[in-house]
């Protein structure tokens, strides 16, 4: 099984998403976070379960119909680059 790092821009798009989701409720930020969660460490196991990226040699996985996670496959670990809302531009400028 791959390694899942995630780098500090990824890290901050989740604590971001985590605030604004936690306006509405810490239930709905909780739930939100465990998908996150939940999705990410599925590419452990299947790293190409995602769609091929926008991004020449990245891969992107939807989380619900609003967040998406972009990442790379590298030997021994998924590095998750971005973590986006779906009407974000990616690539980011």
């Amino acid at each position: 099984m791959l390694q899942l790092l995630w780098t500090a821009p990824a890290i901050e798009d989740r604590q971001w998403i985590f605030d604004f989701t936690g306006i509405r409720g810490a239930a709905a930020a909780i739930a939100l976070d465990a998908r996150i969660t939940e999705r990410a460490a599925q590419l452990t196991g299947h790293p190409r379960l995602g769609r091929r990226g926008r991004v020449r040699g990245t891969r992107e996985l939807v989380v619900d119909a609003q967040y998406l996670l972009v990442y790379e496959v590298h030997r021994d670990a998924i590095v998750i680059l971005r973590l986006l809302h779906a009407r974000q531009q990616w690539p980011l400028a």
